[in-house]
């Protein structure tokens, strides 16, 4: 029996934890299918991650848009945005990890470029699918809820870097920082009612540690230098504290509304 937009919608609203479940295991195994599939024919793992990056944003942005969910998830035009000043936390904690970029070793204009270009589909493929997708789905089981669920999955997401054979303090630090980082994002989301500034900051995050990831003479002396307490330093701590400024802005500040359960005969009408 053919299964039709409206049909996944009312599963996806009406069990959304389920939803979001076959939704993050598609993901995942898109993730690793695509990445071993580069390695099978011999593609370098970048060219197969970008390829993998690819392929996820334009899943999640498929969904949003098959469902109706695109302007609702934030992506949506000026006029619907608002107290974009809420943004002042996510802000100073780019200029933090831009700091690193700015007192880091030199790198050529070819690859910042290739990078920020890198970064940015980075930040478009993560927001689309877990600010986008699992957050809106997930914002009927109650808005704190969906924030920590939505993160959670962010957070675990990580978890899977350990099959690139990355070490596994680091990867446990990601995660955590995942999970945290995850929280204060999605709640500033709702806040704002729009995901394309925090596309912008997620790159700006993750510009410098994928410009030293992706410099091959730089990964080995990451890994071989990197100390636990830098660790929780440069990815815990400040994840902790947006944590902490999302929580304030879901506890004290007016609550979005959440959307409403659909009637299941009127939507397969």
């Amino acid at each position: 029996m053919e299964i039709t937009s409206c049909q996944l919608k009312v599963f996806a609203v009406r069990h959304p934890i389920y939803f979001v479940l076959a939704f993050f295991s598609l993901s995942i195994g898109l993730d690793m299918g695509i990445i071993e599939f580069g390695h099978a024919i011999g593609v370098a793992t970048i060219y197969s991650g970008l390829a993998d990056i690819v392929v996820q944003a334009l899943l999640a942005l498929g969904v949003l848009m098959w469902f109706g969910w695109l302007q609702e998830a934030g992506f949506n035009r000026p006029a619907r945005w608002r107290s974009l000043h809420l943004l002042w936390a996510p802000f100073l904690l780019a200029l933090f990890y831009l700091l690193s970029f700015i007192s880091g070793p030199r790198f050529s204009t070819g690859t910042i470029l290739f990078t920020a270009f890198y970064a940015l589909l980075v930040g478009l493929n993560e927001e689309a699918r877990f600010r986008g997708v699992l957050l809106r789905a997930l914002l009927p089981c109650g808005t704190l809820k969906g924030v920590a669920l939505s993160s959670l999955f962010f957070g675990l997401a990580h978890v899977f870097n350990l099959l690139s054979g990355g070490p596994w303090p680091i990867i446990l630090a990601q995660t955590i920082s995942g999970f945290l980082l995850g929280f204060g994002f999605a709640a500033c989301r709702l806040r704002i009612n729009t995901i394309w500034p925090l596309i912008i900051f997620h790159t700006l995050y993750d510009f410098p540690s994928l410009l030293t990831l992706l410099s091959a003479k730089s990964i080995a002396a990451e890994t071989s230098t990197f100390a636990p307490l830098t660790t929780v330093i440069g990815l815990i701590v400040p994840s902790l504290l947006l944590a902490i400024y999302g929580l304030f802005l879901l506890r004290t500040q007016p609550q979005p509304s959440q959307p409403a359960l659909p009637d299941k005969t009127s939507m397969l009408a």
